[in-house]
C-alpha cells in the first residue's frame, strides 16, 4: 500500500488505545469511589452506559483529529487504525479476560461508527473553513 506512513500508523494506533483505556479507567475511578462511599459491591447502571458512550465520544475526537493530520487517503489510515486496533485487542480480551469471541467480533461496530462519524465530522469542519475564508 503506497502513501501510508507505517510508523505514524502505529503511533495513532498506540493513541487510539491510550485513549480508550484512559476514557475506561476514569469511569473505572468513578465506580470504585461510588462503592467506598456507599460500602457496596454495587454501582449505578449509568456507569456502564457512561463509560460505553464515553469511549465512543473519545474514539470519534480521536478520528477526527487523526484524519485531520494525514493529508492524502485519510479514510484509509482511519480504518486501518480501527481495525489493527481492533486485531490488536484479540488477545487481551478473548485469550486473557475470557470474554466471548462472538461479543468480541461485535466490537468492530462502535469502531467502524466512530471512524466514519469522525472523519464526516472532520469533512464537514475542513469544508465550512474553506467556506468561510475570503
Amino acid at each position: 500500500m503506497k502513501n501510508i506512513d507505517y510508523l505514524t500508523l502505529l503511533k495513532h494506533v498506540g493513541l487510539y488505545f491510550l485513549v480508550t483505556f484512559g476514557t475506561g479507567f476514569l469511569f473505572g475511578i468513578v465506580k470504585g469511589i461510588y462503592k467506598a462511599i456507599n460500602k457496596t459491591e454495587t454501582y449505578p447502571l449509568i456507569l456502564d452506559y457512561g463509560q460505553g458512550i464515553g469511549i465512543i465520544l473519545a474514539s470519534i475526537y480521536l478520528f477526527c483529529f487523526i484524519s485531520s493530520k494525514i493529508t492524502s487517503s485519510f479514510w484509509l489510515h482511519c480504518f486501518l487504525v480501527g481495525i489493527i486496533a481492533w486485531l490488536l485487542s484479540y488477545p487481551l480480551n478473548v485469550l486473557i479476560f475470557g470474554q466471548s469471541m462472538l461479543l468480541w467480533a461485535y466490537g468492530i461496530l462502535p469502531i467502524l461508527f466512530s471512524i466514519v462519524i469522525g472523519v464526516l465530522i472532520r469533512i464537514k469542519i475542513q469544508n465550512k473553513t474553506k467556506v468561510d475564508k475570503p
